[in-house]
């Protein structure tokens, strides 16, 4: 019946699977797809019978109070757009999410599903350079159009960025995991402080509240204030890097005035500036 309604034709896959070659990839693609497993697993045979007939977000991940799924929405945003619906989808059976959980951005979850997401995509190619690029869209997406509202009176980046990562601030609505602060700012940067709650540290552990590829997409997210006013992203610095339990993470985002946005063009390599 599955194979009928795949519209794979039973003598033909019966007859593969008992060959030398076994079935083709197209054919267990569609079987993968049916069962919502990654290729890989169906391959391997790594099935897991509970997640075949139900198909739920993994335990780990689960958490009463944390993180936003939305959090992650850029990524497979990006995903999608750039290498199709397929690699998105292939990218949430990794990690066992459900694709119906798309429809439920406000489902609270731990931070280490974004991590575990990212490196999930890093073993299929994605660059640190992307990992920043999609930091920088997180506040373009639809999901996040209310953030998007919240900064429209703004036209100076040191207003928005007073005004977002300041004292009850948007940022203090949304961000359970880590507590940001303003160090230093001028009218051509911002330099902000990164520090994790400690109850979060306890849950989460140092390996995922320290992990360098969330710290990218931090900084690609921070930086996103700038595509909502009237300034061009220069750079990003970081300062000093977390490594232990208490640490803050500092980092400095520059821009210029949009006069100088034509000079610079498409041209200019990654604002991303790596210690």
């Amino acid at each position: 019946m599955i194979l009928d309604g795949l519209e794979i034709d039973r003598f033909r896959f019966l007859s593969d699977c008992i060959s030398s070659a076994g079935p083709g990839i197209y054919s267990l693609k569609k079987i993968a797809d049916y069962f919502d497993m990654s290729l890989d697993d169906l391959i391997d045979d790594r099935i897991d019978s509970d997640w075949v007939r139900r198909p739920t977000l993994n335990e780990r991940y689960r958490a009463a109070d944390g993180s936003k799924f939305r959090t992650s929405l850029p990524l497979l945003h990006w995903l999608e757009k750039n290498y199709g619906e397929a690699t998105q989808k292939n990218v949430l059976r990794s990690v066992k999410v459900p694709a119906e959980l798309l429809q439920f951005p406000d489902q609270s979850v731990k931070l280490s599903l974004l991590r575990d997401l990212i490196h999930a995509a890093k073993v299929r190619g994605l660059t640190d350079d992307a990992v920043f690029a999609i930091g920088l869209s997180a506040l373009k997406i639809g999901e996040n159009e209310t953030i998007r509202k919240s900064l429209s009176g703004y036209r100076s980046p040191t207003a928005a960025y007073e005004f977002f990562f300041g004292p009850s601030g948007p940022i203090e609505r949304f961000e359970t995991n880590f507590r940001y602060r303003i160090e230093k700012m001028n009218s051509s940067s911002v330099t902000l402080s990164v520090t994790p709650y400690a109850e979060r540290m306890t849950e989460i552990g140092a390996e995922t509240m320290y992990d360098r590829s969330l710290s990218i997409y931090r900084w690609g997210a921070a930086s996103g204030v700038l595509g909502l006013v009237s300034g061009t992203l220069q750079g990003v610095t970081p300062l000093r890097t977390a490594n232990n339990a208490g640490d803050s993470e500092l980092f400095e985002i520059s821009w210029l005035p949009d006069r100088h946005q034509a000079a610079r063009g498409r041209a200019s390599l990654s604002p991303l500036r790596l210690l």
